[in-house]
C-alpha cells in the first residue's frame, strides 16, 4: 500500500512556476540550466549480520554546465538508531560497465569525496559528491554503499524499514525500482506468510513479492516525498544478529494496517475527486450542447427568410455589387468587389475600355505590345451620386492616374490610364496605391453598415452561449489538467479534452450566427438563391432570358459571388450570340486586363487570379476568340500620345 504524499499544493507550486517562468525566462535563457533525473534503479542485500548492501545508479539529464551530483544518506535509522554508512564503488556508467571515480580531494572530474553533512531539513548525512563536468549530457552515476544498523531482529521476527529514496533531491525522481534481496529465501516460496512486504510514499507505486524478496516500483518520487520500504521476515535469517527480547510483528502488522486504511481512504477520496470533478466537467459540456441546439434553432427560426424559392433570377436590390459582395462575406471586401465595381461603371458608360497597341524600348529598337486603356468619360462620370463608383473612379483617376510616367490631363475630363500603368503605379509608389485601396475597401464597409445590414434586432442568444464557450474551454483543459496532475486521473482528462473541445465548437457555431436585420436575411436569400440559378440555368430546359442589360448586370453579381466562369461556360453554349455583344464582352475583356497586368506585390489584381482562376482564363479565351471583331485604337509609343480616329490591324 502507497501512503498519499501529494495533493493540490503541488500542482499550485508547479502553476506558479510555470507562470514565472514565463516572465523570467526572456531575461535569463543565456544563462539558464536545469537537469532531470529519469531513471533510478536501486538493488539492496540483507546479510545475514543484517547489513544493507546497495548499489544506486541514478540517470541525469543535464541542460547547460554542471560540475557534478551528489548523494545525501541519513545516518539516522529506525526508531533513531544510528546508522554507520560505508561508501564502496563509485563512478559512471557506460554501456553497462563502470568508469570507477578516485576518491580525492583534488574536485578533479572523475574524483569523489566523502563527508559528514547536515541535509537542508537538518538530518545528519552523509554527503557523498562526484565530480564529473558535463555540460548538455545524459550521464547514468552510480554508488555502492554498505548501511550497518539498518535491519532489526526482534523476537518474533526480522525487520527492514528503509527509505529507499529520501525526502531531500532537488528535482523529481522519475521511474524509480528498487528491488531487495533477502537472506536465507532460497528454500521459501514467494507465498510464505512468514514474509510481508509493505510500501508507503506516491500512491501509485507498486510492491511486489519477488522469489528472494520484494521489488518495487514508484513512477515519480516528487520533491518533498519519499519512497519506503518494509519487509518482515523469519528473524532466524539474521544469524549474525542477537535477537531483541521485544515481540513486534503484531504491532507492525497493526501499524500497517492503519497505514493501509489510510491510503485505501485517500484513494476514495481521490476517486470521488476524480469522478466528481470529471461528472461536474461533463455536465457542463452537456449543458453547453443543450444550449447550443437551443440557440441555433432559435436563430435559425428568427432568421428564416420569408423567399423560400429554390432559384432567383434577377438582380435582388438596387445595392451596389461591392455591397452586395460584402454582406454575402459579413461586410470582409475581396478583389472580385472591385473588378465588379469596374464592370458596373463601364456598363454605366462611365468608363470606356479599349484595347490599344503600346510600343515598348528594347535592347534591339521597340516591341509592339496589347494593353488595355481606361478612359473616363465625363459626362457621365461627373453626374455619378453613388458613393463607391465616386470613390472608384477617384481610385484610379485621381490617385493611380496622376502617378504615372506620362500623365497628362485633358481639359475635356477625358483622363486615360493603361492597366501596364496601374501595375507600375503599385510597384513604384506602394504605400500610396495601398493606402488609397484602403480607402475604398472602407468607404464599401462604410455603406454596408449604413445600410444595416448587420444589426440584428432579435436576441440571438449568442453572449450567453460565448460565455459558455469560454467557460468550456478553460473548465475543460484546465480541469482535465488538474485531474491528470494532482490526481493522476486519464478520465478526467479525456472529459476534460472532450469539454474543451465542445467548447471550440460552441466558438466555431457562434462565428457562423451572423449578425443580420430581416433586410439582410431576404437579400443574402436571395444572392443564395442566384447563385444557384447562374450555375444550374442550362439545365432546366427553360427560357433563357436575352436582356443584354440584364446579363450585363448578372454578370457583375458573378463575379461577386465567384460564378462567373461557370456562367460564361453556359453562355457559350446557350447564348454564343450574348457573348460577342460589344458592352458584354468589354467586361470580359475588363477582367482579362486585370490578369494579364497583375502586380508582383499581390495586389488586388494579382489577388483576382487566384479568387477567379476560370473567370480569368475565360475571359483570357474569349478575348482572343473575339478580338478580331473588337475596334482597336491607335499605338501608344513609349513617349506618351493621345486616343483618337483612325485604325490599325493585326492578330494578337
Amino acid at each position: 500500500m502507497i501512503k498519499a504524499r501529494i495533493g493540490l499544493s503541488r500542482l499550485a507550486v508547479a502553476c506558479l512556476a510555470l507562470v514565472a517562468a514565463l516572465f523570467v525566462a526572456p531575461a535569463t535563457q543565456a544563462f539558464a540550466r536545469s537537469y532531470s533525473i529519469d531513471e533510478v534503479s536501486i538493488d539492496a542485500t540483507v546479510s545475514s549480520d543484517g547489513a544493507l548492501s546497495v548499489t544506486e545508479d541514478r540517470t541525469f539529464d543535464f541542460d547547460g554546465s554542471f560540475r557534478g551530483v551528489y548523494w545525501d544518506i541519513p545516518t539516522t535509522g529506525y526508531s533513531g538508531r544510528t546508522v554507520s554508512v560505508d561508501v564502496g564503488e563509485v563512478g559512471q556508467v557506460s554501456g553497462g560497465s563502470l568508469s570507477p571515480f578516485v576518491a580525492s580531494s583534488s574536485e578533479q572530474s572523475g574524483s569523489y569525496q566523502v563527508s559528514s553533512a547536515t541535509s537542508d531539513s537538518g538530518a545528519s548525512v552523509q554527503r557523498i559528491k562526484l565530480y564529473s563536468t558535463q555540460s548538455d549530457s545524459k550521464v547514468t552515476f552510480r554508488i555502492s554503499y554498505t548501511l550497518t544498523g539498518g535491519v532489526s531482529a526482534w523476537a518474533d521476527t526480522g525487520e527492514l524499514y528503509w527509505k529507499f529514496v529520501s525526502d531531500g533531491w532537488e528535482v523529481p525522481s522519475d521511474n524509480v525500482t528498487c528491488t531487495i534481496h533477502l537472506p536465507g529465501t532460497a528454500t521459501t516460496s514467494t507465498s510464505d506468510s512468514t514474509i510481508l512486504a509493505w510500501a508507503h510514499g506516491p500512491l501509485n507505486g507498486t510492491v511486489t513479492r519477488t522469489a528472494d524478496g520484494a521489488a518495487y516500483v514508484v513512477p515519480e518520487v516528487g520533491t518533498g516525498e519519499y519512497a519506503e520500504a518494509r519487509l518482515t521476515f523469519p528473524v532466524s535469517w539474521l544469524a549474525g544478529m542477537t535477537p531483541s527480547a521485544t515481540a513486534r510483528l503484531d504491532s507492525i502488522k497493526s501499524e500497517e494496517q492503519a497505514e493501509a486504511d489510510s491510503a485505501n481512504a485517500k484513494r476514495t477520496a481521490a476517486k470521488t475527486e476524480v469522478y466528481g470533478g470529471a461528472a461536474g466537467i461533463g455536465a457542463l459540456g452537456v449543458l453547453s450542447l443543450l444550449k447550443l441546439f437551443r440557440t441555433r434553432r432559435r436563430y435559425k427560426d428568427n432568421h428564416r427568410p420569408v423567399f423560400t424559392d429554390e432559384y432567383f433570377r434577377d438582380v435582388p436590390s438596387n445595392d451596389h455589387p461591392a455591397v452586395l459582395g460584402g454582406l454575402m462575406r459579413d461586410g470582409t471586401i475581396e478583389p472580385q468587389d472591385f473588378t465588379a465595381s469596374l464592370m458596373r461603371l463601364t456598363d454605366e458608360k462611365a468608363i470606356k475600355l479599349d484595347v490599344v497597341e503600346v510600343s515598348h524600348k528594347t535592347l534591339f529598337g521597340s516591341k509592339q505590345d496589347k494593353d488595355y486603356c481606361l478612359t473616363r468619360v465625363p459626362s457621365v462620370a461627373d453626374k455619378l451620386t453613388d458613393a463607391i463608383d465616386r470613390q472608384t473612379m477617384h481610385f484610379l483617376f485621381d490617385v493611380v492616374a496622376p502617378l504615372t510616367s506620362d500623365y497628362q490631363h485633358h481639359a475635356d475630363g477625358r483622363d486615360t490610364l493603361l492597366f501596364s500603368d496601374v501595375s507600375a503605379v503599385a510597384k513604384e509608389h506602394a504605400e500610396t496605391y495601398s493606402d488609397s485601396m484602403d480607402a475604398w475597401k472602407t468607404k464599401v464597409t462604410a455603406v454596408c453598415e449604413s445600410r444595416g445590414f448587420f444589426v440584428d434586432s432579435t436576441k440571438s442568444g449568442k453572449g450567453g452561449l460565448m460565455a459558455l464557450a469560454a467557460a468550456d474551454v478553460l473548465v475543460g483543459f484546465g480541469g482535465g489538467f488538474v485531474c491528470l496532475v494532482s490526481l493522476g486521473s486519464d478520465l478526467g482528462l479525456l472529459v476534460g479534452v472532450v469539454v474543451g473541445v465542445i467548447g471550440i465548437v460552441l466558438l466555431a457555431a457562434i462565428n457562423k450566427m451572423d449578425s443580420l436585420s430581416a433586410e439582410g436575411v431576404e437579400l443574402r436569400a436571395k444572392m443564395r438563391a442566384l447563385k444557384k440559378w447562374l450555375c444550374e440555368f442550362t439545365r432546366l430546359k427553360e427560357a433563357v432570358p436575352q436582356d443584354v442589360v440584364l446579363w450585363n448586370k448578372l454578370l457583375v453579381l458573378a463575379v461577386v459571388l465567384g460564378v462567373a466562369d461557370q456562367v460564361i461556360k453556359q453562355l457559350k453554349v446557350a447564348m454564343p450570340e450574348l457573348l460577342e455583344n460589344e458592352e458584354v464582352h468589354a467586361n470580359l475583356r475588363l477582367v482579362h486586363g486585370l490578369l494579364r497586368h497583375a502586380d508582383a506585390r499581390g495586389h488586388l489584381h494579382a489577388d483576382l487570379q487566384h479568387r477567379c482562376p476560370g473567370l480569368c482564363r475565360a475571359a483570357c479565351q474569349l478575348d482572343h476568340e473575339l478580338g478580331r471583331r473588337l475596334r482597336r485604337r491607335p499605338s501608344r509609343g513609349g513617349g506618351g500620345g493621345g486616343f483618337g480616329g483612325g485604325g490599325g490591324g493585326g492578330a494578337f
